[in-house]
């Protein structure tokens, strides 16, 4: 079960109970990508939503974004793709939430394990520490 508003540019908020009864959601991709007047994400977005594998792209392109709730994720312990979440969200400030310690990601395997997060943050500079980002999540592809 996937849902999808991408592309509603005059979209400014989301309810914090929209996926209240979605607990067999497996995914979210691309759901707000190109959502561009969208500026805040409720941190409960996600809570009832434990069956989640997929947050690709779900909002990339999503510039008037300020920040991202820290605990935005935490009900979502299955996810495998973390892929271009947040691509694109140039406005984005305060603190990542650092999804490159989940699961098998680690120094050893460049953060490039699961869940997958090529690109995640991309294009997303204002973030404190952006720099101590893994480029992995930053850029995508192999870093040589």
């Amino acid at each position: 079960l996937y849902f999808v508003l991408a592309g509603c540019s005059s979209l400014k908020e989301i309810p914090a109970d929209l996926f209240k009864y979605c607990n067999n959601a497996s995914g979210f991709y691309s759901t707000f990508a190109g959502c561009t007047s969208l500026t805040t994400i409720p941190e409960e977005l996600f809570a009832n939503c434990p069956n989640a594998v997929d947050f690709g792209y779900t909002f990339r392109n999503c510039t008037s974004l300020t920040s991202i709730p820290q605990k935005l994720f935490d009900n979502c312990q299955k996810v495998e793709s973390f892929y271009r979440t947040f691509y694109n969200c140039t406005n984005l400030t305060g603190k990542p939430i650092e999804l490159w310690t989940r699961g098998t990601n680690n120094a050893e395997n460049e953060y490039q394990g699961n869940p997958d997060g090529e690109g995640c943050y991309c294009d997303c500079t204002g973030l404190e520490g952006y720099e101590t980002i893994p480029n992995y999540w930053k850029t995508g592809g192999t870093i040589v």
